[in-house]
């Protein structure tokens, strides 16, 4: 049951603008950009208490520069965008072309932006796993001050990002492309483009002659917010790739209970993570053009 009572709604022409209405209605307005988790977080009642909507369509947040910090995309960048962007096409941003272009139907896509998914923080979703595991960053700023985040510190808990009332997202920084590194994402959900059951982000970069120089394993579903299954790169790095290490390492993951859910249980989420991160791994080897596994 949706539980808030909207007073009103602002469509701000700048970033300052956009600041001093959250600064000015703290804790009572709520910013929006694409509007399709809207309805998801108000029957869970995450919306109380919320009077305004601001929305930041036409406030210059969309856009995908290379900067020397890294890749910077705006955080009104549709998922379309994204897909549709073959600098997301290489090996080390692959991860989250296939998380973006997985999103719900071609129409959702459209409006559904990247900050949208990262501020809802619910852990189903398939970019803000990606982005963790693909060591992204996100900047936030206030009407006072502006701060740099790794992504996985950005989730507390489902529904719980780690934004303050008067902080809007900006940007998502992505690590500069490295041709030694490739990443992938894969999701198991009960029909095609429905919300995963387990989803799972590898990032993983060689040396020469196939020597892991390191893995990154983000899945999501399996805990409230990204679990990085920082087990997987203390078993492999520095080894070289193999079948055998693969399947000893699948033994080993998740190193955390997973929670049960509506559709799965915490028995059958362990299962197919295994098999999750085999195969997502073997498709990001694939990409640096590896045959021997």
């Amino acid at each position: 049951m949706i539980k808030y009572d909207l007073k009103g709604y602002f469509k701000p022409n700048t970033l300052d603008e956009t600041l001093k209405l959250l600064h000015d209605y703290k804790g009572a307005a709520k910013i929006i950009a694409g509007g399709t988790l809207i309805h998801e977080l108000s029957e869970r009642n995450v919306l109380e208490g919320i009077e305004y909507y601001v929305d930041i369509e036409n406030v210059g947040l969309n856009y995908i520069k290379t900067k020397e910090d890294g890749l910077c995309v705006g955080a009104a960048v549709s998922f379309n965008e994204i897909a549709n962007n073959p600098i997301f096409y290489q090996p080390s941003y692959y991860a989250l072309y296939l998380a973006a272009k997985g999103v719900s139907s071609y129409q959702v896509r459209n409006v559904a932006t990247i900050g949208g998914s990262i501020c809802s923080s619910i852990s189903f979703l398939d970019v803000p796993t990606a982005l963790v595991a693909l060591n992204a960053k996100a900047k936030i700023v206030s009407l006072n001050k502006e701060r740099i985040e790794n992504m996985e510190n950005l989730f507390l808990n489902m529904f719980t990002p780690n934004l303050a009332e008067d902080e809007i997202l900006t940007e998502i920084i992505l690590p500069l492309q490295d041709e030694k590194t490739s990443s992938y994402h894969m999701k198991i959900s009960e029909k095609t483009f429905q919300y995963a059951l387990v989803n799972v982000s590898v990032k993983i970069k060689i040396e020469d002659y196939n020597l892991i120089n390191d893995v990154r394993v983000v899945f999501g579903n399996v805990q409230p917010i990204p679990f990085v299954e920082s087990n997987v790169g203390k078993l492999m790095k520095g080894k070289f790739i193999s079948d055998e290490l693969i399947n000893k390492v699948m033994k080993d993951i998740p190193s955390i209970e997973p929670m049960d859910s509506i559709n799965a249980s915490s028995w059958y989420k362990r299962k197919i993570s295994k098999v999750l991160f085999r195969d997502a791994l073997k498709e990001a080897l694939k990409l640096l053009g590896d045959k021997n596994v």
